[in-house]
């Protein structure tokens, strides 16, 4: 968490929407991230959202992988509990 990322999120009827911005918070269920913008504002996602490829996350090579491997074991911690989606869980 605190490096800049590049998100592409594929919204509602097929809006795409790119933005830079770092991962704030991790919570359960969601994550949140502050944009790079004048405004500066917070978006929050799913887990759900990465595993269904509608938000994808691009990293430069240069950045700490520390985040994202941290992000996607997560994940995976989450998907061995269950393996559908429920209240407490994203699978």
């Amino acid at each position: 968490m605190g490096k800049t990322l590049h998100f592409r999120f594929n919204g509602a009827r097929n809006q795409i929407e790119e933005f830079s911005g770092t991962i704030e918070n991790m919570y359960n269920s969601i994550f949140v991230v502050k944009v790079s913008n004048p405004k500066e504002q917070i978006k929050s996602f799913s887990y759900a959202d990465i595993l269904t490829e509608s938000l994808q996350i691009f990293v430069k090579w240069y950045c700490n992988f520390r985040q994202i491997i941290i992000l996607y074991m997560y994940i995976l911690s989450l998907c061995s509990k269950g393996g559908y989606a429920n209240e407490n869980n994203i699978c």
